[in-house]
């Protein structure tokens, strides 16, 4: 399952701070597979092993996010076009 995380402009942390936050979260379930950069933000791209429902998949990220003081971030699951806020 593919799935497109976008990190709001001004990170108060690196992307690759948020990049293992989420390895470390979903272990060997998460490869991160593509990231960008603009001046609207950046995104970091992953592929899950494992099917999750995009609700499900914004509450386990929610906390690891505001754990490093990101806010404003967004994600959007492959077969589903709404972005959800984290």
């Amino acid at each position: 399952m593919f799935a497109e995380l976008y990190l709001p402009p001004e990170l108060p942390v690196d992307r690759d701070e948020v990049e293992d936050a989420v390895a470390e979260l979903f272990g060997e379930d998460v490869e991160c597979v593509g990231a960008g950069m603009s001046d609207l933000g950046s995104n970091l791209d992953f592929e899950f092993k494992t099917r999750r429902a995009p609700d499900a998949l914004a509450a386990a990220l929610r906390p690891v996010l505001h754990g490093l003081n990101v806010v404003g971030g967004r994600i959007r699951v492959e077969g589903h076009e709404d972005w959800l806020d984290l």
